[in-house]
């Protein structure tokens, strides 16, 4: 009997998939500088070019529908933000949260863990941020150091992206069988997007062989690795992805929210992506980030054209050198700001101390920790804008694509669980510094000596400023392969 119409589609995008395999090889070896930010490969540039000029062309039409779905986007997560403080209080006292995206999984608090966020592993092509960025090497250096320190890991979302696009040849299928698979509906569009998806997922692991096995090994295969959900990643709300991961890392589950308890009383620490509360990515109403995203993704691969995602070295030369300030962010009535930041710290900070019973301008010490992610923005003991208040129990974890630099925070409650320590660190080359300390080097990635700094706001002061250098309080040292004799 012939196979339903879903099913032969999705074999013809793995056959047409794979041909684009082929063509994005014979590239390579026609160019060594083929599939880099400035030669993602004619297929990709030229698919970049036509999505670019059809927007152009409904760009009337299609501002003022964004501006209006911006709006009413942005009213509905305002209301979330005022119940969102309830939402953790509930995932923290172990009963269902009033909210869609409501796995939970627990962990003892008593416990050290790294917790790292956006790291956006991805296929070849433009798309590859961490290679771009040459973070996979020393995120490589990191989970080998907590690894053998017996931390556990915990990544927080957006750790695989399923929505940058492009970048080769075998991104211009995948985006316009994904783009099918979406249109279409029914049991086939489902079949087809599975089945993308599921590729998709297997090319990114393939790609990021080493990270993987590191994973695995040191952590997962030892019970020490926690998975959550962000928004480029969001296929594993979908329980069939998560079969599908599970198949790199057997038996993983994937939650949305990660919470911390001590050996008794109320949760310590809630770890969750951040987007949320977010008016143009959150579970079911991400279709402004997505088309953002799906438009990045065009301009990065057009000729002349600049990458409009990734910071630049200037700004880690700004985070490391004590000039990023610790400040909440705001956004405006579309949901969003000036420099396209669309997660509201501000009036979440101002939705907690309500629900603490706090006054607006004091500073708040009360509740269990909050760590998200997704902003990119670093963050530890951050300071509102506008009252100077400080949010004492708030990190956000950064990213793991500036350049030549991985953010994280660290969680170590093995002295007292109800009361943890919380570090801001970041993971760097030495040879940034003209005279690299070497008690701060903690291992080596191709001869490169590679060091953790600790980051945090030194009252009165509102910028982030390194504070320490070196192993962890507690930590053996353990120097990666790849040092020097």
């Amino acid at each position: 009997m012939r196979p339903p119409l879903g099913e032969r589609v999705a074999r013809r995008y793995a056959a047409t998939a794979a041909r684009a395999d082929r063509l994005d090889r014979a590239h390579r070896r026609r160019s060594p500088r083929a599939l880099t930010p400035g030669h993602p490969g004619l297929p990709a540039a030229a698919w970049a070019s036509v999505r670019l000029v059809a927007v152009g062309i409904v760009s009337p039409v299609l501002g003022v529908v964004v501006v209006g779905a911006a709006y009413r986007h942005a009213r509905r997560v305002n209301r979330l933000i005022e119940r969102y403080p309830g939402i953790i209080d509930a995932v923290g006292a172990g009963r269902a949260p009033d909210y869609r995206a409501r796995r939970v999984e627990r962990a003892p608090a008593a416990a050290r863990y790294f917790i790292a966020s956006d790291l956006h592993r991805c296929v070849p092509g433009t798309v590859d941020w961490p290679a771009h960025q040459n973070t996979t090497g020393l995120y490589e250096v990191a989970l080998d150091f907590y690894a053998a320190g017996e931390w556990g890991l915990v990544e927080n979302g957006d750790v695989e992206d399923f929505w940058l696009v492009g970048g080769s040849s075998y991104g211009v299928v995948y985006d316009v069988f994904r783009l099918l698979g979406h249109a279409w509906p029914g049991r086939a569009g489902t079949t087809l997007r599975r089945t993308v998806d599921r590729e998709h997922l297997r090319r990114i692991v393939a790609n990021n062989a080493s990270v993987y096995a590191r994973i695995q090994e040191g952590f997962h295969a030892v019970g020490r690795y926690h998975r959550l959900v962000g928004n480029h990643d969001d296929v594993f709300l979908d329980p069939d992805l998560v079969d599908a991961l599970g198949d790199v890392h057997p038996g993983l589950r994937v939650a949305d929210f990660l919470v911390l308890d001590p050996q008794d009383g109320p949760a310590v620490g809630v770890v969750t992506h951040g987007h949320h509360a977010d008016a143009w990515n959150g579970p079911g109403q991400s279709a402004l980030g997505k088309l953002g995203t799906w438009l990045g993704s065009a301009l990065l691969d057009a000729p002349f054209a600049g990458n409009p995602g990734l910071p630049e070295p200037s700004d880690t030369d700004t985070l490391l050198g004590g000039r990023l300030p610790a400040l909440l962010t705001a956004v405006g009535r579309l949901g969003a700001n000036r420099d396209l930041y669309s997660l509201d710290e501000v009036r979440l900070f101002d939705a907690f101390r309500r629900h603490a019973g706090l006054p607006r301008g004091t500073d708040d010490h009360t509740g269990p920790w909050l760590l998200l992610g997704h902003t990119h923005l670093p963050l530890h003991h951050p300071v509102d804008p506008a009252t100077r208040a400080t949010w004492t129990r708030y990190g956000n974890s950064g990213a793991g694509i500036f350049h030549e630099c991985v953010t994280g925070l660290e969680w170590d409650g093995t002295a007292d669980p109800a009361n943890p320590t919380v570090r801001l660190v970041a993971w760097r080359y030495a040879d940034r510094d003209e005279q690299p300390d070497p008690a701060a080097v903690v291992g080596w990635d191709d001869g490169r000596a590679v060091v953790r700094e600790v980051l945090d706001r030194v009252p009165p002061g509102e910028n982030l400023v390194v504070v320490a250098a070196g192993p962890a309080p507690s930590t053996p040292v353990t120097v990666s392969p790849g040092a020097p004799a």
